[in-house]
């Protein structure tokens, strides 16, 4: 496999910049790589299929649908304080899967 030419190292798209934008901007946001079109969330320096580091910031739609979910009843020791709780997989923006826990909802509530 040959590397693409344009692998440079992109210090924007990491992990810190993903939660500033999660926490101090309130924004839930992924990386799109611009040659190939894989959407990473969270995101990384270069694209994981293509080794590209042509990438740009795109925000999660606010809607999409749930594709799974599961009520937890035992936890490791960061999440035992919620126990029980549901967590759930939403597909956003056709190929991009967020898991994550779902606050606030009645499991007999949910569909997918």
């Amino acid at each position: 496999m040959q590397l693409p030419q344009h692998t440079s190292f992109q210090p924007e798209f990491t992990i810190s910049n993903f939660l500033k934008k999660l926490m101090v901007e309130g924004r839930l946001c992924y990386a799109r790589c611009t040659d190939c079109g894989l959407k990473m969330i969270p995101p990384r320096p270069v694209c994981s299929r293509c080794l590209s580091s042509s990438l740009e910031w795109l925000d999660v739609p606010v809607e999409g649908k749930l594709m799974a979910f599961s009520k937890v009843h035992v936890s490791n020791e960061t999440f035992e304080g919620f126990v029980p709780y549901i967590v759930g997989i939403g597909s956003f923006d056709d190929a991009l899967n967020v898991p994550g826990i779902i606050k606030n909802s009645k499991i007999e509530n949910l569909k997918i």
